[in-house]
């Protein structure tokens, strides 16, 4: 049976995004205040309402809206929370744009290489109907950031690129509970789950790894995988950490193979090979694996958008 909430302090909404897919937005409540983490997508407007009722609180008491990264699935009830809650957002902010201006969300996520992936309808459609409305980030959050709810309820920044170059978790002391957005990546699915910082992302990993052996978390609430164990939550990270590597080896194996590869054939290839969809967020993953690979002298860019091996 599923628990209401952590001690009354960490409470959680959920939704099933489709059949392997799952979205998990917090609500954390002190004696003074309380916020919720990430807002989910746009229809979830009245699930996250009805969430503040059953933590016992008036609308009134929600003082702010803690954004993990900028995604669209994470801010899309933020404009409508704000309007009814009177709450503030609160986000990372080298994606502060991205919040205001939802065309500049999609073009730089969903549409930055439209050479190689036609932009269609239902892409567009897919992404901007999860959002509100634009909105305004109010305060911007860094490793420095502190939120203290009263009697011992705290939640500490910590910094988490590489999914994003700007993405952020929180430390909630009293409960031990570790609360994450996509950091967690999938890699179960049918698709990437995506990530644009090779190095960053490997160092993100090793960091969680650190902080859960450090004894300081109770369990992880991440905005795509159930509520995990410490021990659960390494499994998780040791996942993640093979299929980058399983990734790095197909795409050498792939340029190694051809001679030289274009990146829309390395795209092509990867995905098929691996079983995923040919996606954008598969074409950010080899984006940032093919960076990364340059910068390391393991490939070359012998031409405009082509690639061999050192």
């Amino acid at each position: 049976m599923q628990r209401d909430s952590v001690d009354g302090v960490v409470w959680c909404a959920s939704r099933d995004l489709s059949a392997e897919v799952v979205l998990n937005v917090h609500l954390v409540v002190g004696p003074e205040y309380a916020v919720f983490v990430d807002s989910g997508i746009a229809e979830m407007h009245d699930e996250l309402v009805a969430l503040i009722g059953r933590a016992g609180l008036d609308r009134s008491a929600v003082r702010l809206i803690l954004n993990t990264h900028s995604h669209h699935d994470h801010i899309g009830c933020n404009g409508r929370l704000k309007g009814v809650l009177g709450c503030l957002v609160a986000a990372p902010q080298a994606y502060a744009n991205w919040h205001s201006d939802f065309d500049n969300q999609y073009k730089e996520f969903a549409n930055a290489h439209p050479d190689i992936i036609e932009d269609s309808p239902q892409q567009r459609r897919g992404i901007l109907s999860t959002l509100d409305s634009p909105h305004h980030v109010d305060l911007h959050l860094t490793e420095r950031s502190v939120v203290s709810l009263g009697a011992g309820v705290e939640l500490s920044c910590l910094e988490l690129p590489g999914h994003m170059s700007a993405e952020v978790g929180f430390l909630e002391h009293k409960t031990g509970v570790l609360l994450l957005g996509d950091v967690l990546s999938g890699t179960k699915w049918s698709f990437f789950h995506g990530y644009v910082n090779v190095p960053q992302y490997r160092e993100t990993l090793a960091r969680l790894s650190h902080i859960i052996r450090s004894g300081a978390v109770s369990e992880v609430h991440a905005g795509h995988y159930p509520v995990l164990s410490p021990p659960g939550c390494e499994e998780v990270l040791g996942a993640i950490g093979r299929l980058m590597d399983d990734v790095e080896g197909e795409i050498i194996s792939i340029v190694a193979d051809q001679g030289s590869a274009t990146r829309a054939t390395i795209w092509a290839c990867l995905c098929d090979n691996m079983g995923k969809a040919r996606d954008f967020r598969a074409l950010n993953v080899v984006n940032a694996h093919v960076e990364d690979l340059v910068d390391r002298r393991v490939l070359v860019e012998e031409g405009p958008e082509r690639f061999c091996r050192a």
